[in-house]
């Protein structure tokens, strides 16, 4: 025995002589005043700010909150670290008690106080200046300020910024002077901070901290005792000989345990030592032997604070760090080594423990200076530059991907601990799975105002919502796998079983739906008769016995918190990515363009091209992309391996048959809440844009999965029962977004979807507010096929098929035609109007502002965005009526309102686009020749007006039609016949550059109109002139140009019968005496 351990003689003589010393006073440090131990001063505090009950944690819950610590510094060196829950705005240093504390100013903001600010990247004294680097969640910053040179300094993580300010007054010049740590924080900012009462972690040579340090034969003491017990841990003692060592030492090691300080300066330092070595079961033996120098209260205390340090350890240390020798993830293992000791978890459970398993989740994220010395060497496809290596960045990025993977294997180790678990709170009556859902549900809540403007204080970091998001994925493998959405208790949507905080409903608020929907039986649930009856049978049946259970499988509980996670935390995330992806793309593209342009301006280029100006752009763009590609990298590395992306769409998938099989019950369908439908879209969509890109047609099975998705998508863009519109529109755009490849088209083709009502819930919802994206997709589908337009090429998004399917509905439901039509033309005859206006009001401030400064001026470019804008939409329009002209041009041959429609829309755009004094506007833009306004020209808006020309002209041709469109523009009038000759005119082979276009054939059919229309004004004019000759109370004081044959009822007014069936699209009131209108008459018969 004493080989392994002192005799009780030796080690009392030892510790005897130790304490003799401790008995000495200390002499009180110079140059502070103030307390013993430093805090934060709550009277101190201007703006809301919660500080914890030691006085050492901050929150501001104010627009700007700032406060001082209870101790003054005036002469020697002093510093203090603060450890940064948020890397937002805060203003951190030092200021005088002069110093005024407003809801606008604070730390920095006057002559007698000092802040760095990492965020804005700024020091502060009465005004800013450049200074620093940008700080992150997780960074320690020390402050230090030096009052015998006068000077203050911060360093970030032990990196030193530089004197900030080199000139704080001192000695002689600062008499009565005393300077206190001190802080100002926007809303939502929190930080730690540490004045000395824990081993600094990063301390500066020569500063002292405010707080007095332990005494050093208090330091001498746990040296001693440490030693021997980092000794005793070295042999290969067996039980009995430990119970001997731990009677002999836990009457002087017990009262060091307890201790924060010695906790971070000894139990720490040997925990991790041991890891390091990989002596896994020495680390668990020597937190069992600290315990048991314990009794039960201080081995609560001791695990506590423990593993609290350990967390705020994991908030702080970055994942890799290329300047220590540690290995990586040490402390999150050593969690998950010390959690499963017998004991330790029921321990963690009968504390606070929230804020402590929330650290472990948390993974400290770096600036740019931090991926500089993760990605030293950088590369990206197609670079040619000599700094580049792809096989080094590969090195750096796959170590990177290794050490997230398994820092979230430990994570899902940390959880399945909790779950597997058999410890129940005497307490609560609660077991280890149940809190820790509790906990799931806790962080939900805490982060429920994530989104919102303004956010609330005390949000997760993002890491946290990340990190259990991609951890919950992976407990929930085998749940996708099963498949099993008839078996999900679709009765806790509206049970109160889950609460969902404020988050809307498909079919409203809550309380609506409990006041208007409620489902009190089985009989209150309707079945949709498109599902599958058995199992929708078998549903209702069981909806008795299901809803009083509230067992339910762990998966239900963990499935419905990941839609959540996705929600408030994934979403934005995934959406940042594609951001930072896009950005990396575009600033990649520029780098190449300047090396193309270096290489021409070298070999004799363009005048005005200086090499200097080239390359100082080329180390500008050069840099920007080194930076978009390690933060690409880093994203990457975080959220897109291909496990994750595999998992994500089996949820994607099990989401939409959940959904699908909901929306068979009605009033259900509108209890779920929005946030899944958009977790639907959204996580479609970061699987898309991931990097790399998802291959979501990559086989025929997942060909088969993206089917159901897009099937989904279609039945209930236009579901009534979805009451947000725009939920609604967010379907709709997703569709778009995916018809503009070509992979995904063909999916849309696919015989298992639902093309024909894909096709009538288009045209059914094509309103004010969807009518955009309808439009486009329209468009997509006709490509290539108008007048003027480019042949369809290979890999192109037209399709054929749903050009059948276009045919096919309209053809069987001519109202829905009828309809359809009548909105394109209002929306067309708003969109023309508006282009006119917003091209008079560009003109009119275009000629008001010198020429130099006009293509900046901020309303000059608001109303070339906006004529831009309602051009498109305009031409967008023509080219619907185009293609309906092309498909069905019955629909306004044998209609007398659309083609009646149709040719004052075509001498309104003809008249104001061609020649005459109603063109002198559009001419004036044209010869703008703003580079902003290019894509505004005539051949854009002469294309789609010859081909609906050619296409009703060849049809009437052929079909002997009694109705044409030149008969109708001749009795439409008020137009001159020179508008359609400038189109005959125009220079077309010169407009059009596309050699592969052929025009001539409809040009010729377009010269046949004209020679028509001439016959048909001539007509006209002789039918005008015995018309001016009849009687006058005969002619329809509307249009002017037809007798009076019809009247409304009851009213009894009078109009034409063309003039009053136009009226009745958009109005059923009399347009004489705006009385309802109940029957109309024609000729004494009811129309």
């Amino acid at each position: 025995m004493s080989n392994l351990f002192p005799s009780s003689k030796e080690m009392e003589e030892k510790i005897s002589k130790i304490r003799s010393k401790m008995s000495k006073n200390e002499e009180e440090t110079e140059g502070k005043l103030g307390t013993k131990r430093p805090f934060l001063v709550r009277e101190s505090a201007f703006g809301v700010v919660e500080i914890s009950e030691e006085g050492l944690e901050a929150e501001s819950h104010s627009n700007f909150s700032s406060f001082r610590a209870s101790v003054c510094v005036y002469s020697g060196k002093w510093m203090y670290e603060v450890t940064l829950g948020t890397a937002g705005i805060q203003q951190i240093g030092w200021a005088t008690i002069d110093c005024p504390f407003t809801n606008e100013e604070g730390v920095g903001d006057s002559v007698d106080s000092f802040a760095y600010d990492g965020k804005r990247i700024k020091k502060w004294n009465a005004k800013s200046s450049n200074y620093g680097e940008a700080w992150m969640a997780g960074d320690i910053i020390a402050s230090c300020i030096d009052l015998d040179a006068g000077s203050i300094s911060f360093y970030r993580n032990g990196k030193s910024l530089g004197v900030a300010f080199p000139q704080v007054k001192h000695g002689e010049n600062a008499e009565g002077m005393a300077y206190f740590p001190a802080f100002s924080l926007s809303q939502g900012e929190r930080c730690s901070l540490n004045f000395g009462s824990a081993p600094f972690q990063f301390p500066v040579v020569g500063f002292q901290s405010l707080q007095s340090p332990l005494s050093e034969a208090i330091v001498e003491m746990a040296d001693y005792l440490f030693s021997l017990f980092s000794n005793f841990l070295e042999e290969n003692a067996n039980e009995l000989d430990t119970i001997r060592f731990i009677s002999s030492i836990s009457e002087y090691l017990r009262p060091f345990l307890l201790k924060d300080y010695i906790q971070s300066s000894h139990v720490y330092p040997l925990m991790r030592r041991l890891m390091q070595e990989e002596k896994n079961q020495a680390v668990q033996r020597a937190f069992q032997m600290f315990l048991l120098c314990l009794n039960e209260e201080e081995c609560h205390s001791f695990v506590n604070q423990f593993f609290t340090f350990l967390g705020n350890k994991i908030r702080t240390i970055p994942l890799i760090d290329p300047a220590s020798s540690w290995r990586p993830l040490i402390d999150i293992q050593m969690v998950c080594i010390l959690i499963k000791l017998p004991g330790i978890l029921s321990v963690l459970l009968s504390t606070p423990f929230s804020n402590i398993l929330e650290s472990f989740f948390t993974i400290k994220q770096p600036n740019n200076v931090d991926l500089a010395q993760l990605f030293p060497v950088v590369w990206w496809t197609g670079t040619e530059e000599d700094i580049c290596s792809k096989e080094k960045m590969d090195e750096s990025f796959q170590l990177l991907r290794r050490v997230i993977d398994q820092n979230e294997s430990y994570l899902m180790d940390i959880c399945k601990t909790f779950i597997e678990s058999n410890f129940i709170d005497p307490k609560s009556n609660q077991s280890a799975q149940t809190i820790f859902k509790n906990w799931i549900r806790s962080i939900l809540s805490k982060n429920k105002g994530v989104n919102r403007n303004i956010q609330p204080p005390g949000l997760s970091d993002s890491t946290v919502l990340s990190n259990l998001y991609f951890v919950i994925l992976k407990l929930l493998k085998e749940y996708f796998e099963s498949g099993k959405v008839s078996e999900f208790p679709l009765e806790m949507f509206f049970n109160n079983e889950l609460e969902y905080f404020d988050f809307s409903r498909i079919g409203g608020l809550i309380n609506h739906l409990n006041k208007n929907l409620a489902i009190q039986s089985a009989k209150d649930i309707q079945i949709n008769p498109s599902g599958k009856e058995e199992e929708m049978r078998h549903f209702a049946d069981q909806f008795a016995e299901k809803s009083k259970k509230k067992d339910r499988p762990l998966q239900v509980f963990l499935f419905d918190s990941l839609i959540i996670l996705h929600h408030l935390g994934m979403s934005t995330r995934f959406k940042s990515a594609a951001m930072h992806l896009q950005n990396q793309i575009s600033t990649i593209a520029q780098l190449d363009d300047t090396n193309k342009r270096i290489k021409r301006a070298s070999g004799g280029g363009p005048v005005g091209e200086s090499t200097d100006r080239l390359l100082f752009a080329k180390k500008a763009f050069r840099d920007d992309v080194i930076e978009h590609v390690r933060v690409c990298a880093w994203i990457g590395a975080m959220l897109y391996s291909s496990e994750k992306q595999e998992l994500m769409f089996k949820s994607e998938v099990f989401l939409v048959e959940l959904l699908s099989f909901a929306s068979h019950f009605d009033p259900i369908f509108s209890y779920i809440p929005e946030c899944y439908l958009e977790v639907l879209v959204d996580s479609f969509h970061a699987l898309r844009r991931g990097d790399p890109p998802f291959p979501l047609c990559g086989s025929e099975e997942k060909i088969v999965q993206l089917t159901k998705i897009i099937e989904f998508l279609i039945e209930h863009f236009n579901d009534k029962r979805i009451i947000n519109p725009d939920i609604r529109d967010f379907l709709l755009q997703s569709l778009s977004v995916l018809l503009q490849y070509h992979d995904f088209v063909r999916v849309f083709e696919r015989p298992e979807v639902n093309r024909s009502l894909f096709m009538h819930s288009m045209l059914e919802a094509f309103d004010a507010r969807f009518w955009i994206p309808i439009a486009n997709i329209l468009l997509r589908f006709w490509r290539g096929t108008g007048f003027g337009q480019a042949v369809k090429r290979v890999n192109d998004c037209s399709s054929q098929e749903y050009q059948n399917v276009f045919r096919n509905v309209c053809s069987e439901d001519m109202n829905l035609l009828s309809e359809f039509i009548n909105r394109v033309f209002n929306n067309l005859n708003w969109a023309i109007t508006e282009f006119g206006v917003a091209s008079k009001e560009l003109q009119t401030t275009a000629s008001s502002l010198p020429f130099a400064i006009n293509a900046m001026y901020p309303e000059l470019i608001q109303h070339q965005r906006k004529c831009n804008v309602m051009f498109e939409l305009s031409i967008c329009l023509i080219r619907i009526v185009e293609l309906v002209s092309l498909e069905i041009p019955n629909a306004f041959m044998n209609n007398d309102i659309n083609i009646s429609r149709l040719a004052e829309l075509l001498i309104f755009v003809l008249t104001r686009t061609t020649t005459g004094g109603d063109a002198k506007n559009f001419d004036s833009l044209i010869k703008l020749e703003n580079a902003a306004l290019e894509k505004i020209n005539r051949l854009s808006i002469f294309s789609p007006a010859v081909g609906i020309i050619a296409n009703l002209h060849s049809y009437h041709l052929q079909h002997k039609t009694k109705t044409s469109l030149s008969k109708m523009i001749a009795s439409t009038g008020g137009f001159r016949k020179e508008i359609f000759d400038y189109l005959l005119n125009f220079d077309w082979n010169r407009a059009i550059t596309d050699q592969e276009i052929k025009v001539d054939e409809k040009l010729k059919i377009l010269s046949q109109f004209n020679e028509e229309l001439c016959t048909e004004m001539d007509a006209q004019d002789k039918k005008d002139e015995e018309l001016a000759n009849s009687n006058s109370d005969d002619m329809c004081s509307i249009c002017c140009s037809a007798e009076v044959d019809t009247r409304f009822v009851p009213c009894g007014h009078r109009s034409c019968n063309r003039c009053i069936n136009r009226h009745l699209l958009n109005n059923k009131k009399c347009f004489f005496c705006n009385a309802q209108i109940e029957n109309v008459v024609l000729d004494s018969k009811v129309e």
